[in-house]
């Protein structure tokens, strides 16, 4: 922790991606702020904090990211601390999301580039593929929708940008400061969708038809508590000048606001407890289409984004250090219990002295929790919430539940075990690394309780991502998600019947 006041520091053995600085009543509240005020200098990495220095000894500044840094409440927000922002010095997508901010492509475990069950005209492109619709002048994304071919041959191009690989968080305050377009067809909108892959629920934190830039929608869809849209009438025109969308989401209450006041209101259904990630994209309609059939006569149109922020509240991501050093009793064995705190809990166990055994059954289903593995060889068995997981570089066994996952297994011979009836929708597994030659490595699937007729069927690829479904006679599991390293499917040399 680095208090204000209490004068320059040095960290003597920092390690990034492991150690985490807590930054507390300093005004960097964003990381682009500290990465502005970080200087590499000579072997050592300096952060200027007004008056006084942390120093890293021997650290590379490139190798600090995000997740070095706990920062404190962002004063826009009492209480909140900034966990996204992208102001748009530059922009970082691609159709897969890998590696990048943004994914431009619609759903996790594909890279769809239209809507058809909306009736979009539009398809949304990327330089990958021909026509780019992404371009930054002075700090502003330009979503650029267009007449021009396509593979789909749809009548437009266009934009589409997702945190579908890179960010979600469940609860907190979410917002974009935008500029949009007005013309008959053209539908700008930011919305959420959950991370496990599945829909509904969906939050739309607007909705705004080109036909009419003064009215924007505020909505909600949910397999629990229906859905419901708001529509906010008499608002300045939002194609004449930039505007600010918000969404305060909390366990109890959803909020719109535009410009700062607030315009909508509804309680938070059910099924919304969950992790969900960001999208905003420039729909065009079509014949049937809820915003109508685009206009040829007037063909292209601007979205112009200056930035994407997400906020958290501060007491809504709490960090459990399990291991800090020698003096911790876990080091000498034993058993710990994890206590949910009805919010986003994060277990961090890199340090830990030996090797973490860790059954999620007690914990909340209501809430997602995230587990950081040891160096050992861990085993973790998730229950009826979200429990994902960040294996170490041992050889980590994890037992997926009822409730979805998001798995990396990480470094070593990972040990991934579905059992029948404790699939859930959107189970991924991030890193499987496969049985090829010369590999050092080989993951391995196990799939308990089924049938000696059962099989493993592929439904689908995109890139090195797999879709399969287990199915053993009327039984047919929900689809599982697989990505693996360096592309390629499974072979029966990667999974077993157990």
């Amino acid at each position: 922790m680095v208090r204000k006041g209490q004068g320059s520091e040095v960290v003597a053995d920092f390690q990034a991606g492991i150690d985490r600085v807590r930054l507390e009543n300093h005004a960097l509240t964003s990381f682009d702020a500290v990465k502005a005020a970080l200087k590499q200098v000579g072997a050592d990495v300096t952060l200027s904090l007004g008056g006084e220095t942390l120093v890293f000894r021997n650290l590379q500044l490139g190798a600090l990211t995000r997740q070095d840094f706990f920062l404190p409440t962002d004063p826009a927000h009492p209480g909140m601390r900034l966990t996204f922002g992208d102001d748009f010095n530059a922009f970082s997508g691609s159709a897969s999301g890998v590696g990048s901010t943004w994914k431009t492509t619609y759903k996790i475990g594909e890279q769809l580039r239209t809507l058809s069950s909306n009736k979009e005209a539009e398809y949304y492109s990327d330089a990958s593929v021909g026509m780019n619709p992404f371009s930054i002048q002075g700090g502003v994304l330009d979503i650029t929708a267009a007449p021009g071919s396509n593979p789909l041959g749809l009548a437009y191009n266009s934009g589409l940008i997702t945190t579908a690989k890179s960010f979600a968080q469940q609860y907190g305050y979410f917002e974009v400061r935008a500029q949009l377009p007005a013309g008959q067809g053209f539908w700008p909108a930011f919305w959420l969708l959950p991370a496990n892959g599945g829909w509904p629920p969906e939050i739309d934190i607007f909705e705004v038809l080109g036909n009419d830039p003064t009215t924007a929608y505020a909505s909600f869809g949910s397999k629990t508590g229906g859905g419901a849209t708001q529509t906010v009438r008499m608002l300045p025109d939002l194609s004449q000048g930039f505007h600010t969308f918000g969404l305060d989401w909390q366990a109890d209450r959803l909020r719109w606001y535009v410009d700062g006041n607030q315009v909508a209101e509804a309680a938070t259904p059910a099924d919304m407890h969950q992790p969900m990630y960001m999208l905003l994209n420039l729909a065009v309609g079509d014949t049937g289409s809820w915003p109508g059939q685009y206009d040829a006569s007037k063909p292209t149109a601007h979205m112009l984004i200056d930035h994407v922020k997400a906020w958290q509240h501060a007491a809504a991501t709490p960090m459990l250090a399990a291991i800090a050093g020698p003096a911790d009793a876990i080091r000498a064995g034993g058993s710990y219990t994890l206590q949910s705190d009805g919010k986003l809990d994060l277990y961090d166990l890199r340090k830990a002295w030996s090797a973490i055994s860790l059954d999620a059954a007690g914990l909340s289903p209501h809430v997602t929790h995230l587990v950081q593995g040891s160096a050992f060889d861990d085993q973790v068995r998730a229950g009826a919430g979200t429990l994902n997981f960040l294996g170490g570089a041992g050889d980590d066994s994890f037992w997926f539940g009822s409730g979805a996952s998001r798995v990396f297994g990480n470094a070593g011979d990972d040990l991934f075990i579905l059992s029948k009836g404790r699939i859930a929708a959107g189970d991924q597994i991030c890193d499987f690394q496969r049985d090829l030659p010369g590999a050092t490595e080989h993951d391995m699937l196990r799939l308990e309780g089924f049938s000696a007729a059962a099989h493993l069927d592929l439904k689908g690829s995109t890139g090195a991502v797999q879709s399969y479904q287990v199915v053993d006679g009327a039984y047919v599991s929900p689809v599982i998600f697989i990505q693996t390293v360096g592309g390629g499917t499974l072979t029966t040399a990667d999974y077993v019947f157990a």
